[in-house]
């Protein structure tokens, strides 16, 4: 009987024919040798659908999948729905991952109950393992076999930006932070806004998804432009085991040139406001969920009344009227239970907000810090010269950016970490249109003709 794949695969395409051999070939490269992958070609017109076919030919691990052009989403979906193996993972058709990879991924979600338990740093490199009971296999003879509610639901894993500017020269940035094993859902949430500040969470190439997780939720790609983020959301949103490493074996390439990154995106402003708009809807769900748990604990420990000042009056009260009918202390206990339950809701912001606020309060910071970084990319977006809007309705749009009440919180708890970032906010601060009009065509300028030092401002902000 054929052994179940230990890890599926998934790699969306659409015209990357002079790419999609080097991504194959780093997965061929793996030491973990029992996977299976798909490769989704999404409507491709330039031969990349007879390169996945003849690359498909010599080995039965690989499966194609051919249709017309939905998108990345659509084609990642496709794939979830065939695919067998325990863990899922997502590829980039032009980009590659280093020979270890899905190996130690696979290895740091099958030991998380020994890492959690062992509270200590993640060693994906295999040394010193022994001391804190992890387990590791031949890559060739993995199993993968611990029961699945034992196995982290997530991986993520550091990853390198390579970004070209001639076939030779690139500039390096590798993303990780330190290696760490969350032992509950409120330890990752309260961690969560590093990784969102090192770029960890919002790609899924950096990561490794226990796959009954993803379908026991019905999480699926949403198809909209840049699919990526709201997939994680949907992930992370009630997550409960999660490691983390801070090795990085994913290589990012930045050098087509049709990259998005490189033309005027229509729509960007809306979009970068729909996103920010997704964190904040994450994080208060998040803190409502922290307002219940205080409230359980303070109730378990007996300390509700010393935070609700009126209920030693209010229960004296409900006592006279329990001593004075007799006869109708059953409606008078459904009342006093109504009362207590009203008292507990009025009581939720007293006696939570302060905690939750103190655990929240570095992620508040770096929303309005991304927030605000992202306001200094739309208006450069506005003033690349693709954009074909008149200098009037440029500047119409940048007013309206820089003016919005949304960007006068941010820059109130925003705390920029670089003197590059302190002067991009300075037009802003001072809502000066000119000024940033000005600041959005001198970072296109440099963006264009000199992308190393666009690339390196960008890593250091």
């Amino acid at each position: 009987m054929e052994r179940r794949p230990i890890v599926s695969i998934i790699i969306p395409l659409y015209n990357v024919k002079e790419y999609i051999e080097k991504a194959f070939d780093s997965i061929c490269s793996q030491t973990l040798t029992n996977w299976e992958l798909f490769l989704v070609d999404d409507g491709s017109t330039d031969g990349s659908a007879e390169v996945c076919d003849i690359l498909a030919s010599d080995d039965s691990r690989v499966q194609v999948i051919h249709q017309e052009n939905q998108g990345a989403a659509a084609a990642r979906n496709a794939a979830i729905g065939k695919a067998n193996g325990k863990y899922l993972y997502f590829m980039d058709a032009d980009d590659w991952a280093s020979p270890d990879m899905l190996y130690d991924m696979v290895c740091l979600a099958e030991n998380y109950i020994l890492d959690a338990w062992a509270g200590v740093p993640v060693d994906t490199a295999g040394r010193h393992l022994g001391a804190i009971g992890r387990f590791r296999q031949n890559p060739a003879d993995m199993t993968a076999d611990v029961p699945e509610e034992q196995c982290a639901q997530l991986v993520v894993t550091g990853f390198y930006i390579e970004t070209y500017y001639t076939e030779s020269d690139y500039f390096l940035q590798k993303q990780c932070v330190p290696s760490r094993v969350f032992g509950d859902r409120r330890e990752f949430r309260e961690y969560a806004h590093e990784l969102f500040d090192r770029n960890l969470l919002y790609t899924p190439w950096n990561k490794l998804y226990l796959a009954s997780y993803i379908r026991e939720n019905q999480i699926t790609f949403p198809e909209v432009h840049w699919d990526d983020f709201p997939f994680n959301l949907q992930v992370i949103k009630n997550i409960d085991r999660v490691t983390v490493s801070e090795k990085a074996y994913y290589h990012f390439i930045r050098k087509r040139t049709d990259s998005e990154s490189e033309k005027y995106n229509v729509g960007l402003y809306e979009k970068r406001e729909e996103e920010n708009q997704w964190l904040l809807d994450l994080y208060d769900e998040w803190r409502e969920d922290l307002h219940g748990i205080l409230l359980e604990e303070a109730k378990e420990q007996g300390q509700i009344p010393m935070f609700i000042e009126p209920e030693e009056t209010q229960t004296e009260a409900l006592e006279q009227e329990r001593n004075a009918d007799q006869s109708e202390s059953a409606a008078e206990q459904t009342a006093d239970t109504s009362g207590s339950e009203a008292e507990e809701t009025a009581f939720l912001p007293a006696l939570n907000v302060p905690a939750a606020e103190t655990l929240y309060g570095p992620a508040r910071e770096f929303v309005a810090r991304r927030y605000l970084e992202r306001i200094v990319g739309c208006v450069e977006n506005v003033t690349n010269p693709q954009c074909e809007l008149s200098r009037k309705e440029k500047r119409s749009e940048i007013k309206q950016m820089i003016s919005q009440e949304s960007v006068r919180e941010a820059l109130k708890a925003a705390k920029p970490r670089s003197l590059y970032m302190k002067m991009m906010l300075v037009p802003i601060r001072m809502k000066s249109t000119s000024l940033s009009y000005m600041e959005g065509s001198l970072i296109s300028k440099v963006k264009k003709k000199n992308g190393k030092l666009f690339a390196r401002l960008k890593a250091g902000r």
